[in-house]
C-alpha cells in the first residue's frame, strides 16, 4: 500500500509509471509471500503456546524425574537430530533448531539436561514444559577452600597509620 501511494506521488510519465509499478508490485507480492510462509510460526507462538500453558497450569502435564542419560548430543551447528535423553523409561528429544514453545536448549548451547544430572521434567505430548534440576549440595563445595581465606595473591601488607615520607609529610 505504501509502495502504491509512493508511485502515484512520483508519477511523471507513462513509461516511468509502468517501470515503478513493477517494483511496487514485486515488493508487495514478496511481502504477502513472506507472511504466508510464516503463518505456521504465528500458530506456534499463539495457539500452541496458549494450549501448553493451559495444560501446565491445570496440572494435566506428566512429571518424570530421575537421572539424565544422554544417548545422542546435537552439535552446536545443528545438521543432526537434537539431544536425545532418557529419564527413567521415558525418552525425549531436545532440538535447539526446532521452533517449539517447549524447552529447546541443547547441551551445546548451555542446556541443563546433561549426563548424570538429576532432573524433574514437566511434559505433555513429547514437549518439555518445565525443567527442574537438583543442585549438587556439598560434594564439590566441601572440596573447595573456604572463600573467607585469603590467598597470597590477594593478601597485602597494610601501611602503618600516621605521617610517612611518601604521604604528604613535610620535613624541613
Amino acid at each position: 500500500m505504501v509502495g502504491g501511494v509512493w508511485i502515484f506521488l512520483r508519477r511523471r510519465s507513462r513509461e516511468g509509471f509502468l517501470k515503478e509499478l513493477v517494483h511496487a508490485v514485486f515488493t508487495i507480492g514478496w511481502g504477502v509471500f513472506w507472511l504466508v510462509l510464516h503463518m505456521p510460526l504465528l500458530k506456534i507462538a499463539t495457539v500452541d503456546m496458549h494450549h501448553l500453558l493451559t495444560v501446565y497450569r491445570s496440572g494435566e502435564s506428566e512429571i518424570t524425574e530421575g537421572v539424565v542419560h544422554v544417548t545422542h548430543q546435537q552439535a552446536a551447528h545443528g545438521h543432526s537430530s537434537g539431544d536425545k535423553i532418557e529419564i527413567g523409561n521415558k525418552k525425549f528429544e531436545v532440538n535447539y533448531f526446532l521452533v517449539t514453545p517447549g524447552y529447546n536448549k541443547t547441551i551445546a548451547h548451555g542446556g541443563a539436561l546433561r549426563e548424570g544430572v538429576f532432573a524433574r521434567l514437566h511434559h505433555y505430548d513429547g514437549v518439555i514444559l518445565k525443567v527442574e534440576v537438583r543442585r549438587d549440595r556439598g560434594s564439590t563445595r566441601s572440596r573447595n577452600p573456604s572463600p573467607r581465606r585469603f590467598t597470597p595473591s590477594t593478601a597485602s601488607m597494610m601501611a602503618e597509620p600516621g605521617n610517612t615520607d611518601s604521604h604528604h609529610a613535610v620535613r624541613m
